[in-house]
């Protein structure tokens, strides 16, 4: 007996094909991209998706351009609306996430943002980690409560009491960073999950640093998962865009204000970020076993204060992340030297293979210096309470070969040894 295709690829093939569930074009896809005729397909299809790089489609009748904004047949319009590549980067993420519906924005603030106001109305109350990314937090205590009347709770989600004690009448989203940035703590979803299901919250979770490749947050409880797609499932550094997943009625919502608030993102950008995304598993595999390997030698470096990785032993996470993480900790880490600040700039100086470059996800390691760049924004008290020291690099491993990376390291560390 013949076998028949599998109906769900694993995560690796999904990527390859760009996230690809069925192994036959529709009928419907062919004739939306121009290559169905009247007696079939009129033209083999190209392997890598075309780029369409235009604002607007043309067409041909009013009753053709009716029938595409009814929706009776498939077609774009004005790419604020909709384009093929966002739709294809869209399904690819929502394919490897394992969601019902995806969208794509112009970055992964944005996406955030749409996706928590397809949440909330104003006089809404919305639970959040304290812990949020620099941008993040600004969003979350600045803009939401003043010019969109959301009231937000920030809470430590370790303190899974404290949290549900933060929850009000009002309260309609609990917002996590799956591995904060940048002390990389992996947070207890199933538990925060459970507490969501049992308030009627919205689970929303950025999975940015862990991508679907380690940990699919909708596995775990969430309900839906954001990320800046600029990072790791780009992986190349040459673009700005956001992407999320998650049950369709949400994404709906969200992608109607992505279109109202001009949030949409570039077709090339969306184009470069699927071409990227089909090497995500071959990438973050060597970056994360990078990521294990420079976590040790630092650990065992005496100008080394502190390091913050959940895969290392001893680390307050390790065996949530045995648990939720199999495929490794990821790719990012951080580390307090002893020196503090004045150490941080002579480190940063001493390198030579590894760049200081205020962002991560790239295939090649990089080094940032969260108070001065990604946390920027919050006080000497608030980053002193968030444990984030002056001493404070952190690291976005890449794919180079370790032995390279770990003698840059040493290079740099040696003349910070007390």
């Amino acid at each position: 007996m013949q076998e028949q295709p599998r109906k769900t690829l694993n995560l690796n093939t999904l990527a390859a094909h760009g996230g690809r569930v069925d192994l036959e074009p529709s009928t419907e896809r062919l004739a939306a991209d121009g290559y169905l005729g009247s007696d079939g397909p009129a033209a083999p299809q190209p392997l890598v998706p075309s780029l369409a790089q235009t604002a607007v489609f043309a067409f041909d009748s009013l009753e053709q351009l009716e029938a595409v904004w009814t929706g009776e047949r498939p077609g774009y319009i004005y790419t604020r609306m909709g384009n093929p590549n966002l739709e294809e980067l869209a399904q690819a993420v929502a394919a490897l996430e394992g969601a019902e519906a995806g969208l794509v924005a112009s970055s992964g603030t944005a996406a955030i943002l749409a996706c928590l106001l397809a949440c909330l109305e104003p006089g809404d109350h919305l639970v959040a980690t304290r812990e949020a990314y620099g941008g993040t937090h600004t969003l979350l205590t600045e803009d939401l409560p003043h010019r969109f009347g959301i009231e937000v709770s920030l809470v430590e989600v370790e303190d899974l009491d404290g949290v549900a004690a933060a929850c009000r009448e009002n309260t309609r989203v609990l917002y996590v960073e799956t591995l904060t940035n940048p002390l990389v703590r992996l947070a207890p979803l199933p538990e925060l999950a459970a507490l969501a299901r049992q308030r009627g919250l919205t689970l929303v979770v950025d999975n940015t640093f862990a991508t679907p490749y380690l940990l699919r947050p909708l596995e775990w409880g969430a309900d839906v998962v954001v990320h800046s797609a600029t990072k790791f499932l780009n992986g190349h550094g040459d673009v700005i865009l956001g992407a999320a997943a998650g049950k369709r009625p949400v994404m709906e919502r969200a992608r109607s204000l992505v279109v109202r608030y001009g949030l949409n993102a570039d077709p090339f950008a969306a184009w470069l970020t699927l071409r990227g995304l089909k090497t995500l598993g071959l990438r973050l595999r060597q970056a994360v076993r990078n990521a294990q390997e420079l976590a040790q030698f630092l650990s065992a470096h005496p100008a080394v204060q502190a390091v913050y990785y959940p895969g290392l032993s001893g680390s307050p996470y390790q065996e949530r992340a045995r648990r939720m993480l199999p495929r490794g900790a990821g790719a990012v880490l951080s580390f307090t030297l002893a020196g503090g600040g004045e150490a941080a700039a002579r480190f940063v100086r001493g390198l030579r293979l590894v760049r200081f470059a205020p962002s991560l996800g790239d295939l090649t390691t990089t080094i940032s210096h969260p108070g001065l760049t990604s946390h920027r924004g919050l006080s000497a008290a608030q980053q002193r309470a968030l444990g984030i020291d002056p001493g404070l690099i952190r690291v976005s491993v890449g794919i180079e070969d370790p032995q390279d990376l770990l003698a840059d390291f040493s290079r740099a560390l040696t003349p910070l040894v007390p």
